[in-house]
């Protein structure tokens, strides 16, 4: 039913949430051979959801709220399922069924520590371009997946401000330029080299 359920999705859905819907099925196919047994309708029960969620932070070390994110997307796949009128098991609507979530802490860095991750002198170019890379981000706020729209055809009144569509809300947004982040564009002449999020980190 996921398989399907992708496959009719994938066109309106962003590649992101496509992603996350793959990864959720990796998860639940690992669980099934791990408890060696077979994922029905009939069985996401409470036993399932117990035991998937103790697997998920005893086994894989997941926080709380990346397990929330696999319980939504189970929770969103019973929904359509039931709707559909392929199954009657009505325990993913119960209480008890919750998604787990608790509050994120929100860490920054300081103005002070990112001018010393500036001015910081790196052996080689690969490195220099990451760090630009990231402090555009921090002094424009924008995700990764948007960092490609960062350059010189993006910049808006007399290049002190970015005007952006981001991928996730799809949305325009007008971000105010700071001066590192206009000097980070001024020195690659757009946006510095674009890598894959693996090598970024």
């Amino acid at each position: 039913y996921i398989e399907k359920f992708i496959a009719r999705t994938e066109a309106i859905r962003k590649e992101a949430t496509i992603k996350q819907y793959r990864n959720v099925q990796g998860k639940l196919k690992d669980f099934e051979k791990l408890r060696k047994l077979k994922l029905t309708f009939d069985n996401i029960d409470h036993d399932f959801y117990n035991s998937f969620v103790t697997h998920c932070m005893k086994n894989l070390n997941l926080s709380t709220n990346s397990i929330g994110k696999l319980i939504k997307n189970i929770k969103l796949w019973m929904g359509t399922a039931h709707e559909e009128g392929l199954h009657n098991n009505l325990i993913y609507k119960m209480r008890s069924f919750k998604k787990p979530e608790e509050d994120a802490e929100n860490i920054y860095l300081t103005e002070e520590e990112l001018y010393r991750i500036k001015m910081t002198i790196l052996p080689n170019r690969h490195l220099d371009n990451v760090r630009d890379l990231f402090l555009l981000a921090c002094y424009t706020g924008v995700r990764s997946q948007d960092y490609n729209k960062l350059n010189k055809d993006s910049l808006i009144n007399g290049g002190t401000m970015l005007k952006v569509r981001t991928e996730k809300t799809d949305e325009e947004v007008i971000i105010p330029l700071h001066p590192i982040a206009k000097g980070i564009l001024d020195k690659y002449n757009g946006t510095p080299r674009l890598i894959s999020n693996q090598k970024f980190n």
